[in-house]
């Protein structure tokens, strides 16, 4: 079978990466790659000098918080300069579009303040200054920053991550009006340094819709398919078509039957397989709607479910391609095994077609093995060396009818336990001594716990010459 990404984006993925590696190494003991932790302080400082340098001037004192608002919006961009040129996937770039909105709202506060202690220069105001008063505030008090400052505070407050994880249809509508009203009052403010990031912003919004509706008929989404499966699990597919997307990519995913909404998720499916599939677990209100509506109409087969689809997005921050790693660990937990899935499915493929790996090992840690009767994860071909390990974590016996649905992946299960991670880095280590392997990719994606728990075995078994490599993912968006 031909690969699927031709010659030239496969040279230009691996000559990205060699060239941003040192910027996606993670700081020893952090969360924090180097890239993030020289990036963030240059923009702190960079505000700072430029504050204290403006300071007594009304207008000019505003400049630092117009330019982070404008990188606010530049950088919730799924299709941007950042991730095209460094590689950054955009679930890391969205570290970025957080830290730097806070450093905005921190600079719009230092920009109110010398505007509350300091006479306006009309004559020199920006514009709107003279219309959009309010006679409490004073004269010269321009009410339409106020309005920003309490847009981009109020977006702020709708991204927590508890809102965010159990309240997404909130966040995603209020955080998005939230932006648009700021771009407005930004407008009337005279801040056209935020307006030029909000048009970058925007400009990426419209991209992405006409590109999902040009993506119908090449991605054949229009044929996709939907099942529910145990679990409260569902299956969409569709045939791949001429879509193309690397292992861990993820995808905007809207199905016009539930609304105009639109909804991140992992592919499931590796790049060489015919049908494209997402596997989506009922975990909140808009994936249960979606269970139910198929519920109703199901007949014990799949219903077509026509959906449009932008991306894929995202991309692993190791080089999975290319000779820099021959040994492969990947640790999942719960649905969070999606990504690894379709890069496990990869590596196989790249296998079969004649590249030589050292050791591949999946583990997976699940509480429901009903999970198991839809998402199977594929067996190694050949001779390569490639292990998958199922972890049922609350269950310590499973009944006949049970282990007949899973079937052959009963292999793979180890019952009532959970993965012991530093054995599994144990034996990692001890076949790179033997063959002289110096580094390890790792990929983690799950729950908070697990991936901390992975961090922790990396910086321990990171030793003696041996080094593992973390490239990890929360779902936390």
């Amino acid at each position: 079978m031909p690969p699927v990404v031709d010659p030239v984006t496969e040279l230009w993925w691996a000559a990205r990466w060699r060239a941003a590696w040192p910027l996606h190494r993670r700081v020893p003991g952090t969360c924090w790659t180097f890239g993030e932790a020289m990036f963030l302080p240059i923009i702190c400082c960079a505000a700072v000098v430029f504050g204290a340098r403006m300071w007594g001037d009304v207008e000019r004192s505003g400049y630092p918080a117009t330019f982070l608002g404008a990188l606010t919006y530049a950088t919730a961009c799924r299709n941007s300069i950042l991730t095209l040129l460094t590689g950054v996937p955009f679930e890391r770039a969205i570290f970025y579009h957080k830290c730097i909105a806070v450093l905005a709202i921190l600079a719009a506060c230092y920009h109110g303040y010398v505007a509350l202690s300091f006479p306006v220069d009309v004559s020199h105001a920006a514009i709107g200054t003279e219309q959009f008063t309010w006679s409490v505030l004073g004269e010269g008090r321009n009410w339409s920053g106020i309005a920003i400052f309490a847009c981009w505070v109020s977006a702020t407050l709708v991204a927590l991550v508890w809102i965010r994880r159990y309240l997404f249809e909130i966040f995603n509508r209020l955080h998005i009006v939230a932006a648009m009203v700021g771009l407005v009052f930004a407008a009337q403010h005279g801040a056209t340094t935020t307006l030029a990031g909000g048009a970058l912003w925007a400009l990426d919004k419209v991209l992405s819709l006409l590109f999902s509706l040009a993506k119908m008929n090449k991605a054949q989404t229009h044929k996709a398919t939907a099942r529910v499966l145990p679990a409260d699990l569902v299956e969409i597919s569709f045939p791949r078509g001429s879509f193309k997307y690397k292992g861990g990519q993820w995808c905007n995913v809207w199905v016009p039957n539930l609304g105009l909404q639109w909804h991140p998720f992992s592919l499931s499916s590796s790049p060489h397989d015919p049908e494209v599939t997402f596997h989506i677990r009922a975990l909140g209100g808009w994936t249960k709607s979606l269970v139910r509506s198929l519920k109703e109409v199901e007949a014990g087969s799949p219903v077509s479910l026509p959906i449009y689809v932008d991306g894929p997005f995202g991309s692993v921050g190791l080089d999975i391609d290319g000779p820099t790693y021959k040994s492969f660990l990947l640790v999942g937990g719960g649905i969070g095994v999606t990504p690894l899935r379709s890069i496990w499915g990869e590596l196989l493929d790249q296998a079969a077609r004649g590249r030589a790996f050292g050791k591949l090992r999946l583990l997976w840690s699940v509480s429901d093995s009903a999970m198991l009767e839809g998402l199977g994860v594929p067996g190694p071909k050949g001779e390569t060396d490639a292990q998958v390990e199922i972890f049922l974590t609350r269950e310590e016996v499973l009944q006949g009818e049970r282990r007949a649905a899973i079937g052959d992946v009963m292999q793979q299960v180890v019952l009532g336990s959970r993965p012991d991670l530093n054995k599994s880095f144990d034996e990692m280590r001890q076949h790179c001594e033997k063959a002289s392997e110096k580094r390890v990719a790792v990929l983690a994606c799950g729950p908070t716990s697990l991936i901390k728990a992975t961090q922790q075995a990396c910086l321990k078994h990171s030793h003696g010459g041996i080094r593992f490599d973390l490239h990890s993912e929360t779902f936390e968006f």
